[in-house]
C-alpha cells in the first residue's frame, strides 16, 4: 500500500465534493477527483532515470482551467517536493510552492481544503539508508516540518495541522491540511 493510501482515513473528511488530485501519475488515490497530471510523454520523461535538465510542466498546474471558488478540495501527494519552495534563477518556469498554493487557493471555495502529503527530508534519507530506492524525479531537497505551513500561511491559508506520518516505522512523510478561510 502506498504511503498516500495509508493516510486516507485521516484525509477522507477533507476530500468530499468536487476536487482535484494533482500529480497522481497513473495511481490516483482519489479516483473521484479530477486528475491533474503531466501529459504521458512528459510524465515518462519526468520519471526517467535519464532525466533531462528539466521537464517543464504544462500551464494547467499553474493556471487551472477552473473559475474562482469552485472546488471543495485540492489533494496533492508526493508532488510539491519536485518543485522549488522559492523561485530559482536557473529554472524560471518551474512551478514554485507560493505560486502553486495561490493558484490552488484561487480555485477553492471558501472553507475548501488543501491536503498535501510530502516526503520529509531526514526521514526520507533514513528510508534510503534502509534500502528504499530514491525517487529519481525529486531533484529538489525535500521539505522539513514547518515548510508547508509557512508557505501555505503566506498564501492565505489557515493551516489546520501539519504532522509527520507515523503509522509504520518506514513512513517518511509530512501530512498537512489547510483551509481557505472565508474572506
Amino acid at each position: 500500500m502506498s504511503e498516500s493510501a495509508k493516510y486516507l482515513h485521516l484525509t477522507r473528511p477533507y476530500l468530499q465534493g468536487n476536487g482535484i488530485d494533482c500529480g497522481s501519475g497513473s495511481w490516483p488515490v482519489i479516483p473521484s477527483a479530477i486528475q491533474v497530471e503531466l501529459p504521458r510523454d512528459r510524465f515518462k520523461a519526468y520519471t526517467s532515470r535519464d532525466l533531462p535538465d528539466h521537464v517543464e510542466w504544462p500551464g494547467d498546474i499553474m493556471d487551472l482551467p477552473f473559475k474562482d471558488n469552485v472546488l471543495d478540495y485540492v489533494y496533492s501527494s508526493h508532488l510539491i517536493e519536485d518543485f522549488s519552495r522559492e523561485p530559482l534563477p536557473d529554472r524560471p518556469h518551474m512551478p514554485t510552492w507560493p505560486k502553486l498554493f495561490k493558484e490552488w487557493k484561487r480555485v477553492l471555495k471558501p472553507d475548501g481544503y488543501m491536503v498535501i502529503i510530502v516526503p520529509e527530508v531526514a526521514r526520507w534519507k533514513r528510508t534510503i539508508e534502509l534500502g528504499q530506492a530514491p525517487n529519481c524525479a525529486h531533484w529538489a531537497p525535500e521539505p522539513s516540518l514547518g515548510d508547508c505551513t509557512r508557505i501555505a500561511t503566506e498564501a492565505g491559508f489557515l493551516v489546520l495541522f501539519e504532522r509527520l506520518t507515523d503509522l509504520d516505522p518506514r513512513d517518511y512523510s509530512i501530512l498537512m491540511v489547510a483551509i481557505k478561510p472565508r474572506e
